[in-house]
């Protein structure tokens, strides 16, 4: 619980205010000063500010609203109060407080030119009122005695559940002040008085003279009333204080936003760090096989799994050896096809050296000075200021929705940023700890893959169309042949009544010794012995 710095607003004729400092339980933690608003500002420090006004300004009423009206109460007020009062009700501000067992509610009324006059006299001298009521309310209620304070020249009184009124009491006119409070039940009220000591004695036989008007006259101490009607609702409800509550906060938020910030930034040199070495893994796989072992889904191993063990079941053409199978079972893991996936392209020009291609296309342009950066940070600029005044015009309730909507977002919108991060870095870790296996079993089978690359089929580079019609040649079977593209780079062949011998001998120099792929094939046996015709869809290797 805060301490409290209560405000006493100077009258029209005053020119100075009074002012005291409560702790959270009531108690004065010094007596009551006077001086101007500015003095009265300093104390203000850390501690919620109650202003109190003239309660001659304030008018206090009963009305009762419909039940359950919630919000609207503060709309509706207005037309149950407008035959009730002389002035316009357009220049009037109502302020609801509580309601009693019998649905009435305590309306107070006050003249906006008087309290908008009150708030920036406030506002001059640098006080945020927190609470803003008039003095009237409180005064203390018992059920036995109306109770009455007499305050310099006003006389403000309350009976029972009544709302408080202040009446006009100069010196000599204490008793006509008494009597218009009172009504027709003078004779039978009884009266509790309070007052100063320096009211006392400048006015104790004026006093002691309404005594006899009245049933019962007692004089008392000051002491605790009801809780009185806050007069800052509505569009006076007071403006949060932003900067009070990031004092009570920055050091945490410091702390969350550098851990936040070291945590990003062990990432990104993480990333650097694993992006770097991904590449030149990628640099050093490169040496050992060809390019077309490292496309596609399937893994860099598997692939040249798949190559040596083809090549050894075309008899050994490569030289290579028959243990060599023992070592190279088929593995086909999703999760290893899954981290052969090529990331996006990264750009190959760091950070710093983007930084000083933009400097030198600002030095290029020395007039214009990257005017368009300015503009983009002066908008920027205005539009927070626009939002932070929003903000502000909000009422404490309103704000404190807007908070925790706004911590919650931040939260769901950190996290939806961060995760993916995480997972791209951890799926970047693990990839790496894959092709440095892969480099280090390539490694291992370095002589044998030596042997492969320099007998791999296809190596002459000839188109498909040449290539078939070269074999062909060789084999003496280029008279029966002929040839059609496709367009989507297959190769369409016809051999007419060859020899079946030859076919073969044709087909398996293309497949063994070059590479190409057969889509498919159809062999047809003709009318003369020996002899056969077939169809070939042929793809490049």
């Amino acid at each position: 619980m805060a301490e409290w710095l209560i405000v006493r607003m100077p009258r029209a004729a005053e020119t100075a205010a009074a002012w005291l400092t409560i702790d959270a339980t009531g108690l004065p933690l010094a007596s009551v000063q006077e001086g101007p608003l500015e003095t009265a500002a300093a104390a203000a420090a850390n501690r919620r500010v109650a202003v109190l006004v003239n309660p001659a300004e304030v008018l206090a009423l009963d009305v009762e609203l419909p039940p359950r009206s919630g919000a609207r109460a503060a709309e509706l007020a207005p037309f149950a109060i407008e035959e009730r009062i002389a002035s316009d009700i357009e220049a009037q501000h109502c302020a609801l407080g509580a309601t009693d067992a019998h649905g009435r509610t305590r309306v107070a009324v006050v003249a906006r030119t008087f309290l908008d006059a009150c708030l920036e006299q406030l506002k001059g001298a640098g006080l945020e009122p927190d609470l803003l009521c008039s003095e009237a309310e409180l005064l203390p209620r018992s059920p036995a005695y109306a109770v009455a304070l007499l305050d310099g020249d006003a006389l403000n009184f309350c009976a029972g559940e009544a709302p408080a009124l202040s009446v006009s009491a100069p010196p000599g006119g204490f008793a006509a002040a008494l009597a218009i409070a009172c009504g027709e039940a003078t004779a039978t009220t009884q009266l509790l008085l309070y007052t100063t000591s320096v009211e006392w004695q400048r006015r104790s036989s004026e006093i002691e003279g309404a005594r006899g008007q009245l049933a019962d006259l007692k004089l008392q101490l000051l002491g605790s009333g009801a809780a009185p009607v806050n007069l800052l609702q509505g569009s006076y409800a007071p403006r949060g204080n932003i900067s009070a509550h990031w004092q009570r906060w920055r050091l945490a938020a410091a702390l969350a936003a550098g851990l936040l910030l070291f945590h990003l930034g062990t990432q990104a040199w993480s990333l650097s760090r694993l992006n770097r070495a991904d590449h030149e893994l990628d640099r050093m796989i490169g040496e050992l096989v060809d390019a077309q072992w490292t496309g596609g889904n399937a893994s860099i191993r598997e692939r040249v799994e798949q190559a040596l063990l083809s090549a050894q079941s075309r008899g050994g053409r490569y030289g290579l050896l028959p243990e060599l199978q023992v070592e190279f079972p088929r593995r086909r893991t999703a999760a290893q096809s899954a981290h052969r996936r090529r990331s996006e392209p990264r750009s190959h020009q760091s950070v710093p050296a983007q930084r000083r291609v933009a400097g030198r296309n600002c030095v290029r342009r020395p007039g214009r000075r990257c005017l368009r950066g300015q503009r983009a940070a002066a908008r920027g600029h205005l539009l927070m200021q626009r939002l932070l005044n929003w903000f502000q015009g909000l009422t404490p309730r309103e704000q404190r929705v807007v908070l925790l909507g706004s911590a919650t977002g931040a939260v769901v919108l950190l996290v939806g940023l961060l995760l993916p991060f995480e997972r791209h870095v951890a799926r970047l870790e693990q990839r790496v700890a894959t092709r440095r296996a892969d480099l280090a079993w390539l490694q291992s089978v370095a002589p044998q893959l030596g042997a492969l690359r320099a007998s791999a089929p296809g190596a002459s580079g000839a188109s498909l169309v040449v290539l078939v019609d070269r074999v062909a040649r060789e084999t003496g079977i280029a008279r029966s042949l002929t040839s059609q593209s496709n367009g989507d780079g297959a190769l369409s062949v016809r051999v007419e009544q060859v020899a079946f011998d030859s076919l073969l001998h044709w087909a398996g120099e293309l497949v063994q010794r070059h590479g190409v792929r057969v889509i498919s094939a159809s062999i047809d046996g003709g009318n003369n012995p020996g002899l056969v015709s077939a169809s070939f869809v042929l793809a490049p290797p």
